[in-house]
């Protein structure tokens, strides 16, 4: 089912519940249709997602070097920062790293795409 149509299954009673990320209670109304929700913080459609554009990034390259960059700062975020707070520093790290390293990475990065 769409977000929408999964909003009017709730509400006329169709389902009896959905599996989604806790945003879709408050941007697709959700919330205002169901009865309980029980938190998963371990399982999440954001984890796939990095996971995927992690793998186009690793299958993309041959020297891997920005995969590595994005690699290592999550784990060194995920460390430090603990698993509820590693987002956003790891990604104003990959930001800060992926600048400084631009000009060193761009020729090898360049001659990649263009085999």
């Amino acid at each position: 089912l769409s977000q929408g149509d999964t909003y009017e299954a709730l509400r006329k009673g169709v389902v009896q519940g959905t599996l989604c990320p806790i945003e879709t209670l408050c941007g697709w109304k959700q919330g205002e249709v169901i009865q309980a929700v029980t938190r998963i913080p371990s399982l999440g459609y954001t984890t796939a997602m990095f996971v995927v554009i992690f793998l186009e990034q690793w299958l993309s390259e041959r020297t891997h070097w920005t995969a590595l960059v994005g690699f290592s700062a999550s784990v060194g975020c995920l460390l430090v920062f603990g698993r509820e707070y590693f987002l956003v520093p790891t990604l104003c790290m990959m930001l800060v790293a992926l600048t400084a390293l631009r000009r060193p990475l761009e020729p090898g990065l360049a001659e990649e795409r263009e085999k």
